[in-house]
C-alpha cells in the first residue's frame, strides 16, 4: 500500500504545476491558490485522522502549538 501513496504522491506532485499554471490564466491569485491547496490537504489529512481513529489523540495544546508554527 505504501508503494501506492508514492506513486499517487508523485504524479500529484508533478500534476501541481499543470494545475498551477490553469489557475493563473484563469486569473487565480497566488494567495487564493495556496488557501485552496492548503485547504483542501488540510480536510483530507482530517478525513484520513478520523478514519484512523487518531484526531482525538491530540492535545489542545499540540495542535495550538502546531499551528502557530505554520
Amino acid at each position: 500500500m505504501g508503494a501506492l501513496y508514492c506513486i499517487l504522491s508523485a504524479a500529484s506532485f508533478g500534476a501541481m504545476a499543470f494545475f498551477g499554471k490553469l489557475a493563473f490564466g484563469a486569473g487565480v491569485s497566488l494567495d487564493a491558490l495556496l488557501l485552496v491547496r492548503f485547504g483542501m490537504a488540510a480536510f483530507v489529512l482530517l478525513i484520513v485522522a478520523t478514519g484512523r481513529g487518531i484526531w482525538w489523540r491530540f492535545s489542545l495544546r499540540g495542535v495550538l502549538i502546531g499551528l502557530a508554527m505554520g
